[in-house]
């Protein structure tokens, strides 16, 4: 194995579990688009704000649906719901860098592909914790 693929996989190894939450009542959506940095195509969405999620998620039916560029993974991470469960689409095994533009902020966020149910776009702790937005 080539060193820096050695290292990436140590690196994957330190990473926590993945969560992903579900929606309740008080879920929050808000409108967001991401554009592909290839295509340059954009989409809009709605992104369920969840700061029980660990990181950014889209789902995989979305992302194909989209041509989106996904980029394998090392190795793959399991994931798990809020209930505990194994996530129906097993392990993530990809990821994708979209333009992600959220009211008047745009930046290049790296998003993890996996089954995120009704939600095309999660935005979790991550996003949240680093930009800490106002919401009322």
């Amino acid at each position: 194995m080539r060193p820096d693929v050695a290292l990436a996989v140590l690196r994957d190894l330190q990473t926590p579990t993945k969560w992903i939450q579900k929606i309740s009542g008080e879920s929050i959506l808000l409108p967001v688009t991401v554009k592909a940095l290839d295509s340059h195509k954009g989409q809009v969405t709605n992104a369920l704000l969840d700061c029980g999620a660990t990181g950014c998620y889209i789902n995989q039916d979305f992302a194909l649906r989209n041509n989106l560029f996904l980029e394998c993974l090392y190795r793959p991470v399991p994931v798990y719901n809020a209930d505990g469960t194994a996530n129906k689409n097993g392990k993530i095994e990809y990821t994708t860098k979209l333009q992600l533009t959220v009211d008047n902020h745009t930046e290049v966020t790296t998003f993890t592909v996996t089954n995120t149910g009704a939600s095309d776009i999660i935005i979790g702790f991550n996003w949240l914790k680093h930009h800490n937005p106002s919401i009322d």
